[in-house]
């Protein structure tokens, strides 16, 4: 959360600017799944934050939820950023927990990605293996 405090702090929003957060070790995200989250929370005036949902099946329907990619209204994405890390906070989940999240369904988002490729990020090297032989898309 201090790179992303770091970075919204040095923005210059409008009052109705939004932005997309996504990891650097993210290789094939979906353009059209990043554009439904931002319509989402253009049209949710309540909203601070989209996330996609997570499935209700598959490997971990309980886990935790996924946080990026992230579209956020930055001055509230500013603000939250800023009194997380002046509590000691780092994670984007606790960056989530400061906002009013709203989430795209899974039925929306996998409609636009049905690999799920969006949320593929690089974390071992079994991963980049696997993306390397093109086992994924």
């Amino acid at each position: 959360m201090v790179a992303l405090e770091n970075v919204l702090a040095r923005a210059a929003p409008e009052a109705d600017d939004v932005a997309i957060v996504v990891g650097g070790d993210m290789p094939w995200l979906v353009p059209d799944v990043l554009r439904a989250m931002l319509d989402r929370l253009t049209n949710d005036a309540a909203a601070t934050a989209v996330i996609l949902e997570r499935e209700r099946e598959g490997p971990s329907p309980g886990g935790p939820r996924q946080v990026l990619p992230l579209a956020v209204r930055l001055e509230a994405a500013r603000a939250a950023a800023r009194e997380g890390v002046e509590a000691g906070q780092r994670s984007i989940q606790a960056l989530l927990d400061r906002l009013a999240v709203d989430e795209l369904p899974a039925a929306t988002w996998r409609a636009l990605d049905p690999e799920a490729n969006t949320l593929l990020d690089v974390d071992t090297v079994a991963e980049l293996e696997r993306i390397e032989r093109h086992q994924v898309r």
